[in-house]
């Protein structure tokens, strides 16, 4: 499937559907659901291999100090949204960043839209010609994306959102490369040709049982190196969390909740050596 199939599908998209599972095309997060500013650590100089989600996930990553990000995605444009975001890092001030996903969002696009691939920049071409029809209209308000939430919490859950790490990654971003793999999360590991300090497989454990996401762990344990760490469930604070009791892991990690300041959300990993 090429870019008119990814035109074609985001026009369906427009009309409000909603899928209920995972598939090549859905709509897009305009930020992280997590609290990645407090999850990602331990990474400084580390392979990553990471879900794409909202693109928080990569960019998080490289202002953690992470060598290497590779993503995968079985929604498929999640790959041109995280080269509009990269993008717009690279191009934008901080404070234009901000109105970017908020207002004013065809006016900057027409600020940053050169320096998109020809691929991307068709396919955001497309989107803000057919459906952002005036100039303060914002991208992140149309049906291509799940409703938006306050700044504030964007901010808190990333930790390149404030103005000194959003310039220093700014600087670093220009040289960092990106592979993106669009897969299914069961097939990922036919895919992969190389091993990772670190997978992080975000809060896809909410979309399969026990039993299929132990299958993949296991899978996806021969792409870790030898001291390498699989995050295999991201379970929020309102969630009722049944994995702990049913899938071996090491010590759970517990951080501020990315939706309420007084619980926690429960991160399960397994080390390498833990699997076997």
């Amino acid at each position: 499937m090429g870019i008119i199939d990814d035109m074609n599908e985001t026009t369906y998209l427009m009309t409000g559907k909603v899928n209920q599972e995972f598939t090549m095309y859905d709509k897009l997060y305009p930020f992280t659901t997590e609290n990645l500013a407090d999850s990602y650590t331990d990474i400084e100089g580390k392979s990553i291999l990471t879900v794409a989600g909202s693109g928080d996930q990569v960019l998080n990553a490289f202002n953690k100090g992470a060598s290497q990000v590779d993503v995968f995605d079985i929604n498929k444009l999640t790959l041109h949204y995280l080269r509009l975001k990269k993008c717009a890092i690279e191009h934008l001030t901080y404070g234009e960043f901000k109105l970017f996903f908020s207002y004013k969002s065809k006016e900057l696009y027409e600020k940053i839209r050169e320096y998109l691939g020809h691929d991307t920049r068709d396919y955001w071409d497309y989107v803000y010609s057919h459906f952002i029809l005036n100039p303060r209209q914002s991208l992140i308000y149309t049906y291509l994306f799940y409703p938006p939430v306050e700044w504030t919490k964007y901010k808190k859950r990333n930790s390149y959102m404030d103005v000194e790490s959003y310039y220093k990654l700014q600087e670093l971003l220009p040289s960092k490369s990106i592979k993106f793999i669009n897969t299914d999360i069961t097939n990922l590991h036919t895919q992969l040709t190389k091993e990772y300090d670190r997978i992080y497989l975000s809060n896809i454990n909410q979309y399969m049982d026990a039993e299929s996401l132990e299958k993949v762990i296991h899978s996806l344990s021969d792409y870790l190196t030898e001291d390498g760490i699989i995050y295999y469930a991201y379970i929020y604070s309102y969630m009722q969390d049944s994995l702990s009791d049913t899938l071996k892991h090491d010590e759970p990690i517990y951080v501020p909740s990315a939706s309420d300041n007084n619980t926690q959300d429960t991160i399960l990993s397994l080390k390498k050596t833990s699997i076997f």
